[in-house]
């Protein structure tokens, strides 16, 4: 028998850690993983076709044939997806599935604490922004999925704004001297630390990982990204598990979120959130667990008029039909696209964002 845990990393077939664990071929397998849909339905696959072959396609090919939707360049491009209802049924037949609402267990309060930018960093963010609406607009070619990355490359950069700074490389980050989200946290720290004991700091970017640890270096802040090592990530968390000194952790979401355990803390803020709702829920788990069986408060930091409201709405979109697939929720199974109009939604000025908006639902 084989028991394999944090399953979701192995929704990519071809990576060598795929390979080995699938081709061990045991008289039974059981999987288990609590997103076993992160960003897109075929996120499933692997795990499916060891337990059970041929249940979503023989191939990854054979999936595409049945449940997605080409276009876009050469006409091979993934554009969309169909019949995905069928996924969730067919999903149902061999998988349990249980929520932490099931078993009492879902101490989780959130709030959500917003913004204006101001100065240097507003100008910055409306005359970027400008200007990738500009391109977007007057782009009259096919729209592909390369067009789309890149895109979505340049508008990560707006993102960085909202933070609070501009940056290539982490070394070179320039931080605007107005910011609100660390005016935000200042006070919050100041405020409340003393009464909340421990506190974990989210980011998905490297730059306010490092800026936010020496900001608040005496509080004792340590900090977990994707450029610490193995030995020396243990060596963090036990500091902040265990050492009274050391009060607040800044960690990468992604680089952090997965097999970890950031109790005793009991609050977190997300300073900005990652593109994927997966990521981030694997990042709230981290604090909400059996060594925490008491309430914890998650904060999330959101500019006001910008983008993160924008990626905000695509994320309980994405975590709504990710639950339609896994059979969390019984409504009709959509999955919205990333095409020339999501972007557009994710640039538009706040008058203008309704307009945009119907097309996430449709």
């Amino acid at each position: 028998m084989l028991i394999c845990d944090e399953a979701h990393k192995l929704k990519n077939p071809d990576s060598l850690q795929s390979r080995i664990i699938c081709g061990l071929n045991p008289t039974y397998s059981i999987y288990l993983t609590g997103t076993p849909v992160a960003n897109r339905p075929e996120d499933c696959w692997t795990m499916t076709n060891a337990t059970c072959p041929n249940l979503l396609g023989r191939t990854f090919d054979d999936f595409y044939y049945t449940f997605a939707q080409r276009g876009g360049y050469t006409g091979k491009e993934i554009i969309g997806y169909k019949n995905l209802d069928e996924v969730k049924y067919r999903l149902a037949r061999i998988s349990m599935r249980r929520l932490r609402k099931d078993i009492m267990f879902d101490q989780v309060m959130r709030q959500q604490r917003d913004g204006q930018m101001a100065g240097k960093q507003l100008k910055s963010y409306n005359e970027m922004r400008d200007t990738l609406m500009s391109e977007l607009l007057n782009d009259d070619g096919e729209w592909t999925a390369v067009k789309a990355k890149s895109s979505l490359t340049k508008i990560l950069r707006l993102q960085q704004i909202t933070s609070g700074y501009l940056s290539n490389t982490a070394g070179d980050a320039v931080w605007f001297d107005e910011n609100w989200k660390l005016a935000e946290l200042d006070e919050f720290i100041e405020e409340y630390l003393d009464d909340i004991g421990k506190l974990v700091i989210w980011s998905r970017f490297t730059p306010p990982i490092l800026k936010l640890t020496e900001r608040y270096e005496k509080y004792g802040s340590t900090c977990i990204y994707g450029a610490v090592k193995d030995e020396e990530r243990t060596n963090r968390m036990y500091k902040f598990q265990e050492n009274d000194n050391c009060r607040i952790m800044v960690a990468q979401i992604l680089s952090a979120s997965l097999g970890l355990g950031f109790q005793p803390a009991t609050f977190a803020v997300f300073y900005d959130h990652w593109w994927s709702p997966s990521a981030n829920k694997q990042a709230e788990d981290r604090i909400v667990g059996i060594k925490n069986p008491v309430p914890v408060t998650i904060i999330s930091l959101i500019t006001e008029g910008a983008i993160d409201e924008r990626i905000k709405r695509i994320l309980d979109l994405k975590l709504d039909w990710a639950r339609g697939i896994t059979g969390d929720s019984n409504d009709e199974v959509h999955l919205p696209k990333m095409d020339k109009n999501t972007l557009l939604y994710l640039l538009a000025k706040p008058e203008d964002a309704k307009k945009y908006e119907k097309t996430l639902e449709e």
